[in-house]
């Protein structure tokens, strides 16, 4: 009677630690579960911001470029009617002429910086994402396999 009373205590307490285990393997499961679908939602999110900055900045580096174009053509005018008020010191057309092309290059200059601006600025915020992207595709890596072990320990521990 003690014997078969040790028995049954024995299994009881292992059986109610195994209960335990499972629900802590079961909670952990979820958890990641949770965790990696999470990750999945903010990889797609990157990749579609990654995808419009991609977009937009290609768009910026087109538009920098034709500005960077108008601008040297205006530098070339003002040099040209700068040489030509030398020519001609006392020339109030030339004079006029000279300094609206100067006002005019100024203007262009200073909108070749702000879009090479623009340009970096997109450039920076792509850096950025593709190393975000990066990041989280290495943890989902990591929380997949963490999962799979889980998936596996829990298989071993139902089958045997």
């Amino acid at each position: 009677m003690p014997k078969a009373l040790f028995i049954i205590s024995f299994m009881l307490l292992s059986s109610l630690s195994f209960a335990q285990t499972s629900k802590i393997d079961s909670l952990s499961k979820v958890k990641k579960e949770k965790q990696i679908l999470q990750l999945e939602e903010q990889l797609k999110e990157y990749r579609a911001d990654s995808t419009s900055i991609e977009t937009d900045l290609q768009q910026k580096k087109i538009d920098l470029h034709a500005l960077q174009l108008e601008s040297q053509s205006s530098a070339n005018r003002n040099y040209e009617l700068a040489a030509k008020l030398r020519k001609d010191a006392h020339d109030k057309s030339a004079a006029r002429q000279a300094e609206k092309a100067a006002r005019e290059a100024g203007k262009l200059a200073k909108k070749v910086r702000s879009a090479d601006n623009a340009v970096q600025k997109y450039e920076k915020k792509l850096r950025k994402l593709t190393k975000n992207i990066s990041s989280d595709e290495k943890k989902l890596a990591k929380l997949k396999a963490a999962l799979q072990l889980l998936n596996n320990a829990s298989a071993s521990q139902t089958g045997s």
